[in-house]
């Protein structure tokens, strides 16, 4: 193992990056515009907007 990285250039690690970054870029992107996670991202950017009574109880009760 330590030959292989001893012989390797800077050039051939950054290639070795940019392979990784593409993988994981394409990984992420296929994750994301899936229609199930489209579902659930579109609910997941609606809970800021959810009234929260619960939360709220539970402020007030922190302030007194």
């Amino acid at each position: 193992m330590s030959e292989l990285v001893s012989n390797m250039t800077p050039s051939t690690m950054t290639e070795i990056a940019l392979i990784l970054f593409v993988i994981v870029f394409v990984a992420v992107t296929s994750r994301v515009m899936r229609r199930k996670a489209r579902v659930q991202c579109d609910e997941a950017a609606q809970l800021p907007l959810f009234d929260d009574t619960a939360g709220e109880a539970g402020v007030s009760a922190r302030r007194s």
